[in-house]
C-alpha cells in the first residue's frame, strides 16, 4: 500500500505540471478542442461530455487537445463516473516511469539492463522499449510494445442506443472488459480491412524477434472501471486472429491498469486478467 501511495504521489507531480483545464463538449470537435484519435468514433465524446484539456504550445491547428474524458455509464459500477485517458502518449509516459521504477513484476528479472525508449530494431520496426545489455555490446534482451486501451464493452441490458463502438459482453453476471483495438476498419492489411495495420505489424515484428529476445505486448487500460481486457474481435477480427497466433508462438501479453482522479493523481491499479476468447470460424477464415 505504501508503495502504491508513493508511486501515486510521484506521478501526480508530472501530471499536474501539464496545465490541465476542464471544459464541456458542445460539439464532437471544435476549433479549440481536437480529440486525439477521434474520440467520438468510439463513443467516448458526445455533446455534454466533460473533458480534460491540455493547452498546446507553438503553432498548432487547435489551442487544446482532449486528454481525459468523464464517462458516466452504469457499466462502470462503483467507479462511475470513470475518467478515461485516450491519448496514447499518456500510456507510454506512465509505462516508461513504471519500467524505470521497477514495479512491473514480470519484467523485474531485466532490471540489470538499460532501457531504451523508441528503440530502432530494423529499418521497418521501432519498439516502444528495449532492454539492452551494456556488458554484451548493447545486445537486446527484451522488447516491450505498449498499447493504450480506453474502450470498454457494455451490458446487453443497459448498453447505449447508438451506432458504432457498442460491443456487448453477454456473460452473466456482467463484468466490464476493456477492448482493443477500437475505431473504424478504414485500413488494409494483406488485402483485408482492419482498424490498425500498424498494431498488427507490431505483433508480427515482436514474434519475429522472439528467438533473439523476450517479446512482450503490454496493454495499459487507462480507465478504472474494467475487470479484464480482451482483443476486440468485433471491430477487428484480423488483429484478434494475429494476436492469438502470436500468443501460441510465444508472445507474452501483459495487461496493467491505471485510474485517473479529479485531483490530478494517477492510481497504479496493478495487473488485469487477459482474456483471449475463441474466434468464430468466419474470423479464422477471414
Amino acid at each position: 500500500m505504501l508503495g502504491m501511495l508513493l508511486y501515486q504521489m510521484t506521478v501526480k507531480l508530472w501530471y499536474m505540471s501539464l496545465g490541465w483545464k476542464w471544459a464541456v463538449c458542445m460539439l464532437h470537435t471544435t476549433a479549440v478542442n481536437r480529440t486525439p484519435g477521434k474520440l467520438e468514433c468510439v463513443g467516448l465524446v458526445v455533446p455534454g461530455s466533460r473533458l480534460r484539456l491540455l493547452k498546446k504550445t507553438g503553432e498548432t491547428k487547435t489551442g487544446y487537445s482532449t486528454e481525459l474524458v468523464f464517462v458516466d455509464e452504469p457499466e462502470s459500477g462503483a467507479a462511475r463516473p470513470a475518467l478515461v485517458a485516450h491519448n496514447p502518449l499518456l500510456a507510454n509516459r506512465l509505462i516508461k516511469k513504471a519500467l524505470h521504477d521497477g514495479i512491473i513484476s514480470e519484467l523485474s528479472h531485466l532490471k540489470q539492463y538499460e532501457i531504451k525508449a523508441e528503440a530502432k530494431i530494423t529499418d521497418s520496426f521501432r519498439v516502444d522499449f528495449a532492454y539492452r545489455d551494456p556488458g554484451d555490446g548493447m545486445a537486446i534482451k527484451a522488447l516491450v510494445e505498449v498499447k493504450s486501451v480506453c474502450l470498454a464493452d457494455y451490458n446487453p441490458e443497459t448498453c447505449p442506443d447508438r451506432s458504432g463502438a457498442v460491443f456487448v459482453n453477454p456473460v452473466t453476471p456482467y463484468q466490464r472488459h476493456a477492448l482493443f483495438p477500437y475505431g473504424r476498419s478504414g485500413q488494409k492489411f494483406e488485402g483485408q480491412k482492419v482498424v490498425s495495420a500498424r498494431a498488427i505489424k507490431h505483433v508480427q515484428h515482436l514474434i519475429s524477434h522472439r528467438g533473439d529476445a523476450e517479446a512482450y505486448l503490454l496493454f495499459l487500460v487507462t480507465r478504472g472501471d474494467c475487470t479484464a481486457m480482451r482483443p476486440c474481435h468485433e471491430a477487428c477480427p484480423v488483429f484478434a486472429r494475429e494476436l492469438r497466433q502470436a500468443v501460441a508462438s510465444g508472445l507474452k501479453v501483459l495487461v496493467y491498469n491505471v485510474s485517473f482522479n479529479e485531483d490530478g493523481t494517477v492510481d497504479w491499479c496493478g495487473r488485469l486478467p487477459f482474456v483471449l476468447p475463441e474466434l468464430e470460424q468466419s474470423d479464422i477464415e477471414s
